[in-house]
């Protein structure tokens, strides 16, 4: 990286005003992707059903998703969600992602028929992942279901919470290993990283 001199503070200043409003900008843009109105409807679906199930179908402009609670690792596109646990309602985005509210968390999922990884030829990658945990009784359900409305129906998704990284397999490495991910909750990983000492995460995530 080239070095830039300057001749005086005000250049200076104006140099890290400069990454500020980028850093900024940067940061409204990846935090933007997703309307909050599909998430404020997806809350108030979940309070007016309030059901559990263990399978669902959507339908968007290119995709069609299938989401099923099960233990068949391999089958290709489709989501895999653990017995534990239960669906609680799914809805599309504009842009074809799906969030999923579950007993433990919301995910959001995203489809790419482009990707040439060698991942098992992946397609469907976890965007976001929020834990929360539902208790089946539902009294408590609705208080909870009410704040996090209120929580997601701000301009921007709440970055990952600390029982994010500890309560979901695999969620580490997604955002260990997409740049993009690391860029928005790498923060948050880091964290909790520390937290709970492990060395070798904390290692990974300086030399991204």
């Amino acid at each position: 990286m080239p070095k830039t001199n300057f001749s005086n503070s005000d250049e200076l200043n104006k140099e890290n005003n400069k990454i500020v409003e980028c850093d900024e900008y940067l940061n409204f843009h990846l935090f933007n992707i997703y309307s909050m109105d599909t998430m404020s409807t997806l809350f108030q679906k979940a309070i007016n059903d309030y059901s559990f199930g263990y399978s669902t179908e959507l339908t968007g402009n290119l995709i069609k998703w299938n989401i099923h609670i099960g233990d068949d690792y391999n089958k290709k596109n489709i989501i895999y969600v653990t017995i534990d646990h239960k669906l609680v309602a799914s809805s599309l985005f504009n842009n074809d992602d799906i969030v999923i509210l579950t007993t433990f968390g919301i995910l959001i999922y995203t489809f790419n028929e482009n990707n040439k990884s060698s991942d098992n030829d992946k397609h469907i990658f976890l965007n976001y992942f929020y834990s929360m945990e539902l208790t089946f009784n539902r009294k408590k359900d609705m208080k909870i279901l009410q704040y996090y409305k209120k929580m997601f129906s701000k301009s921007t998704l709440p970055s990952p919470n600390y029982d994010s990284f500890r309560s979901l397999d695999g969620w580490i490495s997604d955002v260990k290993n997409n740049k993009l991910i690391l860029l928005k909750y790498g923060v948050e990983l880091l964290k909790f990283a520390i937290i709970e000492h492990k060395l070798e995460l904390i290692d990974d995530i300086y030399k991204k």
